[in-house]
């Protein structure tokens, strides 16, 4: 590749947080008082590169990497200190900011996926931390793990729209971290069985929402309508659904069912709701969904596709636990657990604007450079990304002509001959 190409590593990184903003918003999250040895923008970087990636899983071995990079030394209790409640909240207001910045360029969805502003992919998993953090962090199985929080993310899949990110305990159900309002409004939900809830469906629809989610193995709705329907599935109206499961014999059925709860106030009522089964081949066996779109905005093929997607939120998930190991805090204090937790969140976004950067340089080749093949050169060059970034700009030039050469080349994955990815399975969605 020709070297007038490349893209400049300083410039990616001022794109996702520039220098003046690490400095403004820890002064005024309060981590900078008044001026001391520790430098925000040092800092900041050793924590995002030095532990959200490479061996440096512990503070003694942080405050080793910040010294190296630095030339300054530092008694531990100089360091150690900096892990405040207004540590966690600089680096959770740059960790928003960042994600705004890093989600890839906004594209409008295509084909009958066009009718809707956006699609948002919802998700949890689990991290397990220190014992003594059991008051706070609850477990759900407190015989092998008492103490672990559940991260919650809210993700764009197209590149536009807010992002959110919540930490609570293990123990809080999922369907409570999903706060719906206004901003659902003609966007597309897609999340699974531990946000199930039928009154959550209704606030979602209330609000002008639509989603898509696995229906309960266990679930019994009332089948009310068919629409896709034949001669003989006029005896299937009025069955229940595992009633109608054994009798069905089509590849494809969609219907209307109608389901039962509890609303706030404690009393009995009804909803009507869109149910898909779509068999699998080779198990014989139906994936059930439910969901609130209409039939004429995406048929029970495209419900199927769409749902697919979600599965973009489990590979970011898979790669803070493999590549950037997100489940390893080292700390019994909530202070520094918070702090790590946002500094490899930031890591991440940082890694993915890196991606984006690349894509965009090379257009031809973007198909062939997954993201999970790019987190683990990433973590590869983290040490050396940092290095350059606390190195003056004169005396990194060459090291990052080098370090450029090395991501274009790697990064593009020799057995992967087309485009993949997400967006490539959101255009196989027909007009």
């Amino acid at each position: 590749m020709a070297q007038s190409q490349s893209i400049e590593i300083r410039r990616v990184l001022s794109s996702v947080i520039s220098p003046n903003q690490v400095e403004q918003t820890a002064r005024e999250s309060g981590f900078i008082v008044r001026a001391r040895k520790v430098e925000p923008a040092a800092f900041f970087w050793t924590l995002v590169l030095g532990f959200g990636i490479g061996a440096h899983k512990s503070l003694s071995s942080l405050r080793r990497c910040y010294q190296l990079h630095t030339g300054t030394t530092l008694v531990p209790s100089a360091f150690y200190d900096r892990f405040t409640p207004a540590l966690a909240q600089w680096l959770q207001r740059i960790l928003l900011e960042v994600l705004e910045k890093s989600a890839g360029p906004a594209r409008a969805l295509g084909g009958r996926l066009s009718s809707f502003i956006d699609l948002m992919a919802i998700d949890g998993t689990v991290i397990r931390l220190h014992d003594l953090l059991e008051k706070t962090y609850g477990a759900c199985r407190t015989n092998h793990t008492k103490a672990a929080a559940k991260l919650t993310v809210v993700m764009s899949v197209t590149g536009k729209g807010a992002h959110s990110i919540q930490l609570s305990a293990e123990r809080r159900n999922d369907s409570k971290l999903l706060h719906v309002g206004p901003w659902v409004k003609d966007r597309l939900l897609l999340f699974d069985l531990g946000y199930y809830g039928y009154r959550l469906f209704q606030n979602i629809a209330r609000y002008g929402g639509y989603f898509v989610t696995r229906m309960k193995a266990n679930a019994n709705p009332t089948i009310v309508g068919i629409h896709n329907a034949t001669k003989a599935d006029a005896a299937l109206i009025g069955l229940p659904l595992q009633t109608a499961l054994l009798r069905l014999r089509r590849s494809v059925f969609d219907a209307t069912v109608r389901v039962h709860y509890k609303n706030t106030r404690g009393r009995r009522v009804s909803a009507d709701f869109r149910l898909v089964a779509l068999r699998n081949e080779e198990t014989k066996q139906y994936h059930l969904y439910i969901t609130n779109v209409p039939v004429d905005r995406l048929s029970a093929e495209d419900i199927g596709k769409t749902y697919a997607v979600r599965w973009e939120v489990e590979i970011l998930f898979r790669q803070l636990k493999s590549q950037f190991r997100l489940d390893e805090m080292p700390s019994a204090s909530k202070d520094v657990v918070h702090a790590l937790l946002y500094a490899t969140l930031i890591t991440l976004a940082v890694s993915r604007a890196f991606l984006h950067a690349l894509r965009r340089r090379y257009p031809a080749m973007a198909g062939r450079m997954p993201a999970e093949r790019w987190s683990i050169l990433f973590a590869a060059l983290a040490q050396t990304l940092l290095s350059l970034i606390l190195t003056s700009r004169r005396r990194g030039k060459r090291r990052e002509s080098d370090i450029l050469t090395v991501m274009a080349h790697e990064v593009i994955d020799p057995n992967r001959g087309r485009a993949g990815g997400l967006i490539a399975r959101l255009e196989t969605i027909p007009v």
